[in-house]
């Protein structure tokens, strides 16, 4: 699962964006890109570190070992992001894999989750949300699942936000029951269509 860390931000930053992070009790000289995944408007700058090289495994281990007082990190940045409005649109459909889900849900997070924070009165443009992800077993999904699903319940109680539909695609398992559903959050074994998901 990966780890989230959070740091106050000296600016806002948009979805896309990416920091390059150094943390010296891991290495004093490895910089490594990190996208965020907090959306815009909130307090805290947050990034998800997934341990899939040596690097980020030894992440996670140092993390784990300092819990209680957190890590010093190094920060350059922030790079990137959007050159385009998605707020704009009246209809987005998000489509991601794996641990690239990142920029997705800073995009969800600022279009309901601070959104509805911030008691805003009036509509956005965006009408309603596709969220896509695909991912190789359903442990994946407890990474970003109180995210999602709190995006989710929102969507559902609140009428000035636009409608989402969650769909998690689940290519390497084989219990899956396909189409189940739970929380608003629909499961479904396989590979997503890219003409379904458009023409949905």
């Amino acid at each position: 699962m990966p780890e989230k860390h959070a740091c106050r931000a000296a600016r806002p930053v948009s979805p896309g964006l990416f920091f390059v992070l150094n943390i010296p009790s891991v290495s004093l000289l490895s910089w490594h890109p990190f996208t965020v995944c907090s959306g815009p408007d909130e307090p805290n700058c947050q990034v998800a570190i997934r341990g899939l090289g040596d690097f980020t495994r030894r992440v996670e281990q140092t993390a784990a070992a300092g819990a209680e007082n957190g890590l010093p990190v190094r920060v350059d940045g922030p790079y990137g992001g959007y050159a385009f409005n998605y707020k704009r649109y009246a209809h987005i459909a998000l489509v991601v894999g794996g641990i690239g889900v990142t920029p997705a849900i800073s995009m969800l997070r600022d279009i309901f989750r601070f959104r509805a924070q911030k008691k805003e009165t009036t509509k956005s443009a965006i009408q309603s949300v596709s969220f896509v992800w695909v991912i190789r077993k359903m442990a994946q999904f407890e990474w970003f699942q109180e995210e999602i699903e709190s995006c989710v319940a929102l969507a559902e109680q609140d009428e000035s936000l636009p409608s989402l539909r969650v769909s998690i695609y689940v290519t390497r398992e084989d219990s899956l029951e396909n189409g189940m559903a739970r929380d608003g959050v629909t499961f479904v074994q396989g590979r997503p269509e890219a003409e379904e998901i458009v023409q949905e």
